[in-house]
């Protein structure tokens, strides 16, 4: 994510573009879901990504490696909304983001979380091809230690080959009393090389690989619908415990490929659409404000990807929803007592079998056992 991808209240005021006709209502449509609900996006995306954090690497949960990505997503997405959190506040009047340090510590810090982010999503999509289609084979290779060694890659990768943002951007001052975090000029051949790369490699390629996969992956379901479901009793019995969970999974992972691939398409392809512009009528091609407004409306809809996921965790993962009633101590004693109730219930039904079958033996009645007394039964119905 560039700094050209957010709209800036002093330049949405100024009036020298020439020959860019803005539409009003587009342009105060912008501006206001940019100043009331990205907000709300970054507080809500904050909350859910933490709690997720906090959820996928307890004890109960990081031993699968799923759930090692999952958490890797959602400390990525964290950041990711600190950062937006950090360039909304010049809406406030407090421009953190065109402050010295602070513009080229935003920058570098949001082209690692983009960069994580969508490879993670790749990860996790290329995870959930290898259960769809090689469960067998799934054991093997979604494993804790390969997920951890990945996830160490990519972090240092990144770390690595954005540092350079640290000199390529900078902190200048356009006009009396305002300055604008913007790229330095003395390296604009270098910063259309990071341009490129990054386009490379958050867009086109990770875009690619996870909409082949999710169609495969989708073919794949509908055609075996009911092994997937594991409503097929005479395949899913014979899976492993954790090819079943690899199995349950799927779903969660599928909805937070699927969801960033929709909500990430319209920003990736304008950006595309203005690269390809700039290549054919040249490097003078300028980023003009109707450029900027339609871009803010579509970074706003892919912004929502950063804090959906705590949904689906919620709606389809029954172990996340424990574990969270688990860390804030929400375990409904309801449970507890009625597990107390059926054994206090069952010792004195034990207990009066005996006087009874005495009873009857004595008056001459016939013993009839119930079936349920059967502890063999027992077992069968738990």
């Amino acid at each position: 994510m560039s700094n050209e991808d957010h709209i800036i209240p002093k330049e949405a005021e100024d009036e020298n573009y020439e020959g860019d006709e803005i539409n009003p209502s587009l342009f105060l449509f912008a501006k206001y879901i940019t100043i009331y609900l990205q907000p709300v996006i970054c507080t809500a995306g904050l909350l859910g990504n933490f709690i997720s954090f906090c959820v996928f690497l307890s004890k109960g949960m990081r031993k699968i490696s799923s759930n090692l990505y999952l958490a890797a997503l959602s400390g990525s997405s964290f950041g990711f909304n600190v950062v937006l959190f950090s360039q909304w506040l010049e809406f406030v009047d407090f421009p953190i983001f065109h402050m010295q340090v602070f513009c080229q510590a935003i920058v570098y810090l949001a082209y690692i979380f983009s960069f994580l982010s969508v490879w993670l999503i790749v990860c996790i999509t290329v995870e959930n091809y290898i259960v769809t289609f090689h469960l067998s084979k799934a054991v093997i290779y979604c494993t804790v230690f390969r997920a951890k060694l990945v996830i160490g890659l990519l972090i240092t990768y990144s770390v690595i080959l954005y540092c350079g943002q640290f000199w390529t951007t900078s902190a200048i001052e356009v006009s009396e009393n305002y300055t604008m975090c913007t790229e330095v000029n003395k390296y604009a051949q270098l910063n259309r090389i990071y341009s490129f790369w990054d386009t490379i490699t958050t867009m086109v390629l990770p875009i690619t690989i996870t909409s082949v996969l999710i169609v495969a992956i989708l073919s794949k379901n509908l055609c075996v619908s009911k092994t997937i479901d594991g409503r097929d009793s005479s395949i899913y019995r014979r899976l492993s415990k954790k090819q079943k969970c690899l199995v349950r999974i799927t779903r969660v992972l599928l909805a937070i490929s699927l969801t960033f691939v929709i909500l990430s398409g319209p920003t990736h392809a304008n950006k595309l659409r203005h690269l390809i512009l700039t290549e054919l009528n040249g490097a003078q091609r300028p980023y003009t404000l109707s450029d900027r407004i339609l871009q803010q409306i579509f970074q706003i809809i892919y912004y929502l990807s950063s804090c959906l996921n705590i949904v689906y965790y919620l709606t389809w993962s029954h172990n996340f929803r424990k574990e969270i009633r688990r860390l804030l101590c929400l375990k409904p004693e309801n449970s507890n007592r009625e597990i107390r109730g059926i054994e206090m219930r069952s010792k004195t039904k034990s207990n009066n079998e005996p006087k009874q079958m005495e009873n009857d033996a004595g008056n001459g009645h016939q013993t009839i056992v119930d079936k349920s007394t059967n502890p063999k039964s027992q077992i069968t119905m738990l």
